[in-house]
């Protein structure tokens, strides 16, 4: 399932498709973590762990300094300590932001508010550090700056975890799917009394199946057709995957305003 996962990393359908295969029969998939996943995914005794080139925003360059660096010196004692073991030029604070944001570094101790609300300071003394080691300079304390030194955790003051909604967005954004929940997971009740299909296994429906699905809308777009009238396209995403719906002129028209991306949902219409 590693392997399959490693494969197929850059389609998102795909890869929601085989967690849930993985969840299914009792394969635990692990989140990314800057100290413990590799370049793609990998079997490991509690599960499969997720790979750090499979976070959006993260090339696979720096995801092999990050690795290389974590073998030569060991694993990241905190934000601090890697900020200053990162290459300039390689590892960027928007590149570390999206790190935090997928939940590489929970495994620190802290909220993920509380690491992008340090990140700054972080990277500002990172940046200082590495300039006097390049200079040869003394620490405060008359020593050498020693290069294998692992920086203290500076973090004092913790914060309540981002709203779920944002860990979620986030998570979608840079995963490719929600990791830690899904926003229609707390209406499963109502919407299992609506709904008659899941995103998921639309390709097993006869074509002109009359289906109700339930889901989150994503990459909406509107476009004139041959006639000058407006029609609309999105994703409609459930906890199973994602499906494409067509919306007719008319439709469109009529209920334009609750057509939105991030707006959950209930579509009715026939499979094509």
């Amino acid at each position: 399932m590693a392997s399959i996962l490693t494969t197929d990393m850059g389609d998102t359908n795909k890869v929601v498709k085989y967690v849930r295969d993985c969840e299914e029969m009792g394969i635990l998939v692990l989140p990314p973590n800057v100290n413990h996943s590799d370049m793609d995914f990998t079997a490991t005794d509690e599960g499969i762990r997720f790979g750090l080139a499979a976070i959006k925003n993260v090339g696979t360059g720096a995801v092999r300094t990050i690795i290389q660096e974590r073998k030569k010196k060991g694993k990241y004692k905190s934000l601090d300590d890697f900020c200053e073991r990162a290459k300039n030029g390689v590892l960027s604070k928007s590149l570390i932001e999206s790190l935090i944001r997928a939940g590489a570094f929970d495994s620190m101790g802290h909220t993920r508010a509380t690491c992008l609300h340090a990140l700054p300071d972080a990277v500002e003394r990172a940046q200082k550090v590495q300039k006097d080691k390049a200079a040869g300079q003394d620490s405060l304390f008359g020593d050498f700056l020693d290069e294998n030194a692992s920086a203290e955790d500076t973090i004092k003051e913790e914060l309540p975890e981002l709203e779920k909604s944002e860990l979620l967005k986030y998570e979608k954004l840079l995963l490719g799917f929600y990791f830690s929940g899904h926003p229609l997971a707390k209406f499963e009740n109502e919407l299992s009394l609506f709904v008659t299909g899941q995103a998921g296994n639309m390709m097993d429906k006869e074509d002109q199946t009359k289906v109700r699905l339930a889901g989150i809308v994503s990459n909406l777009k509107k476009k004139k057709t041959k006639n000058g009238d407006r029609m609309g396209t999105f994703l409609l995403e459930d906890q199973t995957g994602s499906v494409e719906v067509a919306v007719m002129p008319n439709l469109l028209t009529e209920r334009e305003e609750v057509i939105k991306d991030d707006e959950i949902l209930i579509v009715e219409g026939v499979a094509s």
